[in-house]
């Protein structure tokens, strides 16, 4: 098979030196060890690994923790406080799902405790148990009729239950990124071909699903923690 030519080289090295991710099938892969362009992995030491990997968190992480929403400090609850550590932990560290998905549960949690304590007003005897597995929309209609909530706040919160808490807690890639665009290069290395391509839907193009994903929970990461942990504190105001 011919090899790839020094020209394509030198564009291809031009439009990829800032890039951190290639996508290729094996397909691929394939031809480009035939033309000479063999990709080849290589084991970075774990001590080298965590010292790189500390170093890029650390250079980010007071800017992303600055503006983490803060939590009610008389909730008195050591579940929610936990919670709540990990959160700020993972957000400190740049990982984002993680921070999404505790705020999340931080959110369920605080409501199942609140449906929780309004049972006990009428029932004494009402045990944990009748709410431990009670989701977000379950919850919604007990606190709303309750008044802890409003109506608007309960619209708000079972929206919320199915565009963000299901989609991440089921791992729906394909809802979350449905509406992401990204830029990328694509390469025909075969017709030694180079597109760039801006605003790319990754909609129909699982193999960017990846991508699109990393975007989101970066976009996502704190308005979802603002209003987590916004609902947390008002909901035991009352």
């Amino acid at each position: 098979m011919k090899k790839v030519s020094e020209e394509f080289k030198k564009k291809l090295e031009k439009v990829t030196k800032n890039s951190t991710t290639m996508v290729a099938s094996q397909i691929t892969m394939d031809i480009m060890g035939k033309k000479g362009e063999k990709v080849e992995e290589k084991f970075i030491p774990y001590e080298e690994y965590i010292d790189e990997l500390f170093n890029k968190k650390r250079a980010v992480a007071l800017q992303l923790v600055t503006p983490m929403p803060k939590m009610r400090t008389d909730i008195g609850n050591s579940v929610l406080h936990s919670i709540y550590e990990e959160i700020r932990d993972s957000l400190t560290l740049g990982m984002f799902p993680s921070a999404i998905m505790h705020s999340i549960l931080l959110l369920e949690y605080a409501m199942r405790i609140k449906v929780y304590e309004e049972r006990q007003k009428t029932d004494p005897n009402a045990n944990w148990k009748g709410v431990a597995s009670l989701k977000i929309r379950q919850l919604t209609t007990p606190l709303s009729n309750a008044g802890v909530i409003t109506k608007e706040e309960k619209n708000d919160l079972d929206n919320f239950n199915d565009k963000t808490r299901n989609p991440y807690m089921h791992i729906n890639i394909y809802e979350l990124t449905k509406d992401v665009k990204l830029d990328a290069t694509s390469v025909d290395i075969v017709k030694e071909e180079i597109k760039l391509m801006k605003n790319l839907p990754v909609t129909d193009k699982p193999f960017l699903w990846f991508a699109g994903k990393k975007k989101y929970d970066a976009m996502n990461v704190l308005p979802i923690m603002e209003m987590c942990v916004g609902y947390v504190n008002k909901i035991f105001d009352k």
